[in-house]
């Protein structure tokens, strides 16, 4: 299963868009588009690292499913009794998934923008199922969901431009 989110047709749905110029629209895609990414990373607990590493952005069309292995070879540490952010592999494989954000081209706000999962632990990650008890969920509220209703509400409110 892939988790995949589109950027546009997330600012699509929000119809205050329609009315803006291209230049703010521009400014105001590029901003979506890092603190989305940014919302998803943060939110997702790190074990081996394989899901943060494999949150990828693409233009036009989603990832094509390929499963990149995590970085590092250190300990993963009790990562269950961690807050998130804390854990000994989430920095490099956090900075190959930022790294994708050089696959876009930010200045066509008309452009699909992909961010895509096919970390086969994404899903139940999603669902606050994973890890398994009787260890428990650092995310309970998932990534997705929460990241798209966050960064919702600060764009309702003008926070985020």
């Amino acid at each position: 299963m892939i988790f995949s989110s589109n950027a546009q047709s997330f600012i699509a749905s929000n119809k205050f868009f329609e009315k803006i110029p291209r230049i703010v629209l521009t400014k105001t895609l590029r901003a979506v588009t890092k603190v989305v990414h940014r919302s998803l990373l943060a939110k997702t607990p790190v074990y081996t690292g394989e899901t943060v590493r494999n949150y990828i952005l693409t233009m036009d069309s989603p990832h094509g499913g390929v499963v990149f292995p995590p970085i590092g070879i250190q300990d993963t540490g009790p990562t269950n009794s961690m807050s998130l952010g804390t854990e000994p592999r989430r920095a490099a494989n956090e900075a190959a998934s930022l790294a994708t954000q050089g696959n876009l081209n930010l200045s066509d706000p008309f452009k699909k923008i992909f961010i895509s999962n096919a970390s086969p632990a994404v899903a139940g990650l999603e669902m606050g199922l994973l890890p398994p008890p009787p260890l428990r969920s650092r995310s309970p509220q998932g990534m997705f969901a929460i990241t798209l209703m966050e960064v919702s509400a600060r764009l309702s409110s003008g926070a985020l431009k």
